[in-house]
């Protein structure tokens, strides 16, 4: 019996005072991502998306990722899905392609 499926991965972001929330008026948010993965026995095997979104300290309203505008996008999902960030979602693919390797070079 396989267990196969998805979880979600909260990565804290950034702060940022460079926006004004619509609802309090405030300028201090904090950045977050959202990056969901597959796993195989709670073995991350590959990322399947990486969304992200801001939260702002004062009132805790949210905007995440569609609602934000495409640069602030862009420049989030830079600072906050770095390599260190991602790379342990590789582990299970990088476990099982050193086991066919090993499992080939054995068999020659």
């Amino acid at each position: 019996m396989i267990i196969l499926g998805s979880k979600s991965k909260f990565i804290d972001g950034d702060l940022l005072s460079s926006l004004e929330c619509p609802v309090c008026g405030r300028t201090s948010y904090g950045s977050f991502g959202i990056l969901r993965y597959l796993h195989i026995y709670w073995v991350p095997v590959f990322p399947l998306s990486q969304n992200v979104g801001i939260e702002c300290l004062h009132c805790q309203k949210q905007l995440v990722d569609k609602q934000l505008p495409p640069p602030l996008k862009l420049a989030l999902k830079k600072s906050i899905f770095r390599k260190k960030n991602i790379l342990p979602m590789f582990s299970g693919f990088l476990l099982v392609l050193g086991l066919i390797s090993g499992g080939v070079s054995l068999i020659n």
